[in-house]
């Protein structure tokens, strides 16, 4: 009976570390997921204010 009772208890536990690794995880690959997209639009941005401190190349605005 207790050995029944703790092999359920060490599978629960081990439900609720999977959950929890996996939210952290997810929560850790958003904030790289973030970041890295962050880190394109500042290059972008900075592209695009060397292209008209140029005076050349293609113009940036969004109308279409």
């Amino acid at each position: 009976m207790v050995k029944h009772a703790y092999d359920r208890f060490r599978m629960r536990a081990r439900n609720i570390e999977v959950v929890i690794l996996f939210h952290y995880g997810v929560k850790i690959n958003q904030k790289r997921m973030h970041r890295s997209l962050r880190e394109r639009q500042v290059g972008l941005e900075r592209a695009s204010e060397g292209e008209r401190t140029s005076g050349s190349g293609m113009d940036n605005s969004n109308s279409l």
